[in-house]
Formats: C-alpha cells, sequence, structure tokens
C-alpha cells in the first residue's frame, strides 16, 4: 500500500457540512469553528459544491450590509477542485500550486465526496 496518497492524509471527521438554504450567519460559525475555511454544500447526502472564505469575502464586498442573509445557493462553487482519494501527495501538490489553492474536495472512485486535503 502506497503512503504517499491522499487518503492518508485527509480529513473526514467533522466536516462543515451546510445545506443549499442555509444562509451565511448559519454557516459561518461552523467555518469558524472547525477552522477549515470552506463549508461542504450537501443536499440529502449529494455534494452540491463548497463556500470558501474567499467566497464569503466577496459576498461580503458584492452584498455589503444584506450579505449575512445570503444562501449558500447562491455563492456556493458547483465545481471546486477536487482530486480522488488514491492520488499521489506530489500530485495533490501540483493541483494546489496550479490553481493558487488551500483545500481540495476528495473523492472515491466513484465520485463521492469522502473528505478534504488541506494544503
Amino acid at each position: 500500500m502506497a503512503k504517499n496518497i491522499v487518503k492518508n492524509f485527509m480529513e473526514t471527521d467533522n466536516l462543515p457540512i451546510a445545506k443549499p438554504d442555509d444562509n451565511i450567519s448559519k454557516v459561518l460559525p461552523m467555518m469558524v469553528n472547525r477552522r477549515l475555511a470552506l463549508v461542504i454544500v450537501m443536499e440529502n447526502e449529494q455534494f452540491l459544491g463548497i463556500v470558501t472564505g474567499g467566497d464569503l469575502q466577496r459576498s461580503i464586498i458584492d452584498n455589503e450590509a444584506n450579505f449575512v442573509y445570503l444562501k449558500m445557493e447562491q455563492i456556493m462553487n458547483t465545481n471546486p477542485i477536487t482530486i480522488n482519494e488514491n492520488s499521489s501527495i506530489a500530485n495533490a501538490e501540483k493541483l494546489f500550486k496550479k490553481n493558487n489553492i488551500i483545500v481540495l474536495i476528495v473523492t472515491d472512485n466513484s465520485g463521492k465526496l469522502v473528505g478534504v486535503l488541506r494544503k
């Protein structure tokens, strides 16, 4: 078994999960308490997208006083960068650098979300 694969380094426990109709005021404490800088948006166990700290910052700038009422479905990234759990850490490092990101969504061979990998 390869030791330097994503599966051995990814986070799977207590991931911050939000529903598409959750608003920022509900989700922000999840992001702060879990220190992950993102929230995974799911509904009926189906992965829909992510909201990152950067997404929140842009929402604040674009919506000013009303940003706390925005729903996750309005600001989520529905096509985040993903990596297979059996990929090498070297491949993950390339994705981090190429895309200038700090978190990857980790999927299994069927494409199901199984965790996240931090840079």
